[in-house]
């Protein structure tokens, strides 16, 4: 069974999210969004990333792709593993255990799964501002380095980077003159104790 067959039926499964199947050449289903923040949920096949492969996006707010490259595998069996793929995804988003966030300058954007602790904060490398999401609606606008100061700890490598990064950078905004002095402690704290993948963290997609 063609890929668009395998994967309309299975969406049959999200009926109550208001699923909309489509005919047309790529797009094979859409769910309205339950906040106008997140925009719709689009579902389309994607031959630009291969002839078994599927492009999701929610609103102008995020895209990703599910493809697989098991080419010694019957073309049935790679639509199957797809479309499982889709289905996860699908049952995480509705669930809100996944966390997507953008730069409020467009320039960077991804998700997380939450974990069991519902993880808020998204995993990136700088200090920009992000618009944050659940499926539900938005979370509020989140930035690396005021969340580090306001819990008044480094949890990971990155944000180590993060902020070690920011304190040594002369071209950076500056700190306040607390700041800095909070800054450069939980900086040397991490230097004596934190480092070593003490903390692990989940896959960003």
């Amino acid at each position: 069974m063609p890929l668009r067959d395998t994967l309309a039926r299975a969406l049959e499964q999200f009926s109550d999210r208001r699923l909309r199947l489509d005919t047309s050449m790529s797009l094979v289903a859409t769910f309205p969004g339950v906040h106008p923040a997140m925009g719709d949920l689009t579902v389309r096949t994607s031959g630009v990333y291969g002839n078994f492969s599927v492009t999701m996006t929610i609103g102008e707010i995020f895209g990703t792709h599910f493809t697989n490259y098991d080419t010694h595998l019957a073309d049935d069996e790679r639509a199957v593993r797809v479309t499982k793929e889709v289905l996860w995804f699908l049952d995480a988003l509705f669930s809100d255990r996944l966390l997507f966030w953008r730069a409020t300058d467009g320039r960077n954007s991804g998700w997380r799964e939450r974990g069991e602790s519902g993880a808020r904060e998204p995993m990136v490398r700088d200090n920009r501002v992000y618009h944050t999401y659940l499926w539900s609606g938005p979370l509020g606008l989140w930035q690396a380095i005021p969340a580090i100061l306001g819990r008044g700890q480094i949890q990971t490598d990155r944000e180590y980077e993060i902020l070690a990064g920011h304190l040594d950078d002369p071209a950076a905004e500056h700190f306040d003159a607390a700041q800095r002095e909070l800054a450069t402690r939980l900086v040397q704290e991490y230097d004596r104790f934190g480092h070593a993948g003490k903390n692990s963290e989940p896959p960003t997609r």
